[in-house]
């Protein structure tokens, strides 16, 4: 049976991840921020612009579904607002995805650390029947937590991708 989700782990997952985005952005040169192996693939820079999107985005909708469990949330992965923020923000500076990436892990954890542990048992409905109704804590574990660490190996291929 597996651990009972619990903001506490979640926090330090999405801790990890944070340390993670930022060491490995800290590692990153101009050539290996931007490299594409192809146009299908993300760089290193779209990925991270993607990061600080997505956790602002389900942060937002993690609150919303809170103060109302009726309201349907998420988004699908051809949401407009999700490919914007890789098309407007895939080319920044790393000083800007640094501060993007640090804006949204903190507004993030703040609103985690308005929750509780029996707000993850509230049940909600996302947008994309193929997820249907979910607790809002499976919601912000596979939407956020999941979501920031399967990047997390995506922009470890991108930089190993980069080559020396």
């Amino acid at each position: 049976m597996s651990e009972p989700l619990t903001l506490t782990h979640m926090r330090e997952a999405l801790r990890r991840s944070q340390q993670e985005f930022l060491e490995i952005l800290g590692r990153s040169d101009q050539r290996t921020l931007y490299h594409k192996t192809s146009e299908n693939v993300w760089s290193l820079a779209e990925v991270l612009a993607h990061i600080a999107n997505a956790r602002e985005f389900f942060g937002r909708e993690t609150a919303r579904a809170v103060a109302s469990p009726e309201a349907r949330i998420g988004r699908t992965i051809q949401d407009a607002g999700r490919l914007a923020a890789v098309r407007d923000h895939g080319h920044d500076s790393a000083d800007a995805l640094r501060d993007g990436l640090t804006a949204s892990h903190k507004e993030l954890l703040a609103t985690l650390n308005k929750l509780s542990d029996d707000d993850l048992k509230t049940v909600t409905e996302h947008v994309n029947p193929k997820f249907g109704r979910m607790t809002l804590g499976d919601f912000i574990q596979h939407f956020i937590v999941e979501h920031d660490q399967n990047h997390v190996g995506q922009a470890r291929r991108c930089v190993a991708n980069a080559g020396p």
